[in-house]
């Protein structure tokens, strides 16, 4: 069964704006891009860096290490050295809360 966890309350990430966030035992970057929230793994699946470290170009967010960048809609690679696409969570809006299930 899916787990819920509130992460942060709506406002906390504006649009064009990132946040490490943490959900149960996992570390997770929720972004605000054209009025959704989107939840990607924080770790870069190239080398694990802090992908909330990075940099957020529209629906892309580039690691700050080594320039991987993945679609955060899908978590796909969009730019190497990263080969392996990230783990994407679904977000949830509760009134004020913003819910990120696992």
């Amino acid at each position: 069964m899916a787990e819920k966890f509130i992460v942060a309350k709506v406002g906390d990430v504006q649009n064009g704006q990132k946040k490490r966030v943490k959900a149960g035992n996992l570390f997770i970057m929720l972004a605000m891009v054209e009025d959704k929230y989107y939840a990607v793994q924080d770790a870069c699946s190239h080398n694990k860096a802090s992908l909330s470290a990075g940099y957020l170009h529209g629906h892309r967010i580039e690691c700050g290490w080594h320039g991987a960048q993945f679609d955060l809609r899908t978590g796909e690679v969009k730019v190497l050295p990263a080969a392996k696409s990230l783990n994407i969570f679904q977000v949830e809006i509760d009134g004020e809360n913003i819910i990120i299930v696992l």
